[in-house]
């Protein structure tokens, strides 16, 4: 039973530390995404998220349809404006401002399209 505590406990503290460092994501399709936020931890109001979207190869993909979605499902709502996405060269992209009204879990999900490749990964960070 002691060991059974220990990993519980050891679970939830790991868990804990990702999720609040934009932790676990899921993703899915044949675009391989990434992004970060300039501030880590990111704050209540606006931010920048630096995105890099690169193929199956692992190369990068310029010239794709990239949009950004926050949302805090806790509270049942998304952004109060929507960011715009620019590309800055050899698949990297800006998307500013990702805005978070308020403190709280937040997942942010980014969309990639190029021809038929598409991705979507989402991003979860805890807000101060």
């Amino acid at each position: 039973m002691k060991s059974f505590f220990c990993l519980f406990v050891s679970v939830v503290l790991s868990s804990s530390l990702l999720f609040g460092c934009g932790g676990p994501s899921t993703e899915t399709g044949t675009l391989q995404i990434e992004a970060s936020l300039e501030q880590d931890p990111p704050k209540t109001g606006k931010n920048v998220l630096m995105i890099t979207v690169k193929d199956k190869a692992g190369s990068p993909v310029e010239k794709a349809t990239v949009t950004v979605d926050p949302q805090m499902p806790s509270m049942d709502h998304g952004s109060s404006e929507a960011a715009k996405v620019e590309e800055v060269g050899q698949g990297k992209y800006k998307a500013s401002p990702v805005t978070f009204q308020m403190g709280g879990e937040w997942e942010v999900t980014v969309n990639a399209k190029k021809g038929d490749d598409t991705g979507k990964k989402t991003f979860k960070y805890n807000v101060k």
